[in-house]
This record gives structure tokens, sequence and C-alpha cells, in this order.
């Protein structure tokens, strides 16, 4: 009987560990990959090696620390766009997606606060190199 409560306590540890590793994992990921320096000739930039060619539409499309440094539009616009490549790849293979799945919050959440961070860095510097 005490099986019975023990059982649900730790599928539910394990779901929250794995939705830790998750977030952890894309907020690593967008840290070294994703960042509104994606429109200039960046280190992150230059990290995509060949793959840089698919930032190309952003860059043309949003001008540095403009749009992409925005605190909300920023992150949005970043992630949608990387969503969005996902997607085209998904789509390439031929598999199926439910873009409607609440589980893909955890990692978008992960990759909102790396870019997030980085913009507000990017605001502090910016302040303190004013003065």
């Amino acid at each position: 009987m005490l099986l019975i409560g023990i059982v649900p306590g730790l599928i539910y540890i394990e779901l929250a560990c794995l939705n830790i590793f998750i977030f952890s994992l894309a907020y690593v990921f967008s840290t070294f990959y994703l960042s509104p320096d994606l429109d200039v000739d960046s280190r992150i930039y230059k990290r995509w090696k060949l793959l840089k060619i698919v930032w190309k539409p952003y860059k043309d499309l949003f001008k540095h620390r403009h749009m992409s440094h925005h605190i909300i539009f920023g992150p949005i616009s970043l992630i949608g766009y990387f969503a969005f490549l996902i997607f085209l790849l998904v789509l390439a293979v031929g598999a199926e997606v439910n873009i409607f799945d609440v589980r893909l919050l955890i990692p978008c959440a992960g990759m909102f606060v790396a870019i997030e961070l980085h913009i507000l860095a990017d605001m502090i510097v910016k302040k303190k190199s004013k003065k």
C-alpha cells in the first residue's frame, strides 16, 4: 500500500528532473548558438560553420541593436525564427510534429532566459559605456 503513494511521487520527481534537464540544455545551447548577435558576424554566428547560411535571412531582416535587442521582441523573434528552421527540418525529414504541444514551452523558456540575459547584459554595458 505504501508503494502506491511512492510511485507517483517518484514519477513526478523524474519528470521534474527531466524538465530541468531540458530547460538547462536549451539554455546552454542558446547561450552558445542563439543570440541577438546573430545579425552580425559575431563569434556566435561563426560557430554555426557551414550552417550559418540559414541565419542570412535573419541577418538581412534585423539590424544590429534594434529589434533583435528589444527586451520583448528580440527573444521572441529569435526563438520564432529558430523554431521555423526546426519545423522546416522536421517537414523535410517527413516526421510529424504537434506545434501546439505544451512540452515545447520548456526548451523555449530556457532559450528565452539565455537570450534575455544577453540583452540585459548588453543594456548594462551600453549604459556604463555612456558614463
